[in-house]
């Protein structure tokens, strides 16, 4: 929601024709910070967004509308939909839950990035590429991750194996 320049996520819930709404995230301040990237975690009552930057080009340096003297990043987040602070992850935008919930991947800078969907836990760089990587999306046992390698005249299809650390490409693109 936008509200008097606050910015805020809802959720609606139940069945049928009722249906009821809560405030999910509490943010007070007009300070011009947009959220977005809204995806559920798979098992869990469990919602990550991001919060703050330029969603048309993420990886740009973030608009401070507010002047806020700490500047703006765009930053992953994860809250408990009964309640409770919102948890920074880590700095970055689209994030992306495995289907057992356990591990949270995001982009930053292009880079891929996984931490674990809890208090203190440090985000790692999965992998190292050339480019730019997009298009985040878990195999069906979590197993495994395709994506896109965007490069500067063509695109490649990967496939990212959690068990070896290996890397195999599908296909490339040159349009």
């Amino acid at each position: 929601s936008y509200a008097a320049g606050r910015r805020n996520v809802w959720l609606a819930a139940g069945g049928g024709a009722q249906f009821t709404t809560r405030l999910v995230t509490h943010y007070t301040a007009d300070d011009g910070l947009a959220i977005a990237d809204l995806a559920f975690v798979p098992n869990h009552d469990l919602l990550l967004y991001v919060r703050g930057g330029d969603f048309e080009y993420p990886d740009k340096p973030a608009p401070n509308p507010a002047d806020l003297a700490a500047g703006v990043e765009q930053e992953v987040y994860l809250v408990d939909l009964h309640g409770g602070s919102p948890l920074k992850l880590g700095d970055g935008h689209a994030p992306v839950a495995s289907p057992s919930g356990d591990r949270v991947l995001y982009l930053h800078k292009g880079e891929v990035f996984s931490v674990a969907p809890q208090k203190d836990a440090k985000p790692e760089q999965l992998f190292k590429l050339r480019g730019s990587t997009d298009s985040l999306r878990f195999s069906p046992d979590g197993r495994k991750l395709a994506f896109v390698s965007n490069r500067s005249d063509h695109s490649f299809v990967g496939v990212y194996t959690f068990e070896d650390r290996s890397l195999r490409w599908i296909d490339a693109g040159f349009s």
